[in-house]
């Protein structure tokens, strides 16, 4: 997930993520929209696990809203394929998305349509 551009990523003592990029660890302010979502969605996994485990579950739920549309085709790939390597740690992994490149790549898709101004509908597929 790190691939080439994170060495190290830490939480500080006041919740504060630093990630060293090869120069030195830098706060979040230091890195781009795109990568600041990458080191989100790092921590977000890492907190989940963390909270899994504390209360004694086997397996637990992440929730991502919105964490591709910042992301060049490139690290999509990678977000997706690290979200493959972690799924088993979760009983579920819900995507919020409007991206219908990574729609198409995920195990079922749950799409709410507008049927009139007042009305939607829901729609399942695998």
């Amino acid at each position: 997930m790190f691939g080439p551009r994170f060495r190290s990523v830490e939480l500080t003592d006041d919740y504060g993520i630093r990630a060293d990029n090869g120069s030195g660890p830098y706060g979040l302010d230091h890195f781009s929209g795109g990568e600041q979502t990458v080191l989100a969605v790092m921590l977000r996994a890492a907190v989940a696990l963390f909270c899994r485990e504390r209360a004694g579950f086997d397996r637990g739920f992440l929730i991502l809203d919105e964490v591709f549309g910042d992301q060049d085709q490139q690290r999509r790939h990678l977000l997706l394929q690290f979200l493959e390597e972690i799924k088993g740690d979760y009983h579920q992994i819900v995507l919020v998305n409007h991206i219908e490149e990574i729609s198409g790549q995920l195990d079922a898709v749950i799409e709410v349509v507008p049927v009139t101004e007042n009305e939607s509908r829901v729609q399942v597929s695998r």
